[in-house]
């Protein structure tokens, strides 16, 4: 078998693996949803509601409770839920 110059591993041929964007430490993944696409979104929320690979959780700032810091939760906007990525979507 023979090898050509630029074909190994790393040198951009077709095996290279591009990284995906990183989310910053202290972010969730909805946090990099477009500022057009969130809209009805809570703060808590990855996905918009119904999306494709989406399920509700119990939002962990407020325990599912709905208030936080003697007021109503900025992460669910006071549902207590918060929609999520699941693993095993599409």
């Amino acid at each position: 078998m023979t090898s050509s110059a630029g074909s190994g591993p790393n040198t951009g041929g077709p095996t290279e693996q591009t990284s995906a964007g990183v989310v910053p430490t202290g972010s969730m993944a909805g946090d990099q949803t477009p500022s057009g696409q969130r809209q009805g979104m809570h703060q808590g929320d990855e996905l918009p509601k119904g999306a494709p690979g989406s399920g509700e959780n119990i939002c962990r700032q407020c325990e599912g409770s709905g208030k936080s810091d003697g007021g109503q939760c900025s992460m669910c906007g006071g549902t207590g839920k918060v929609t999520e990525s699941v693993a095993g979507g599409p």
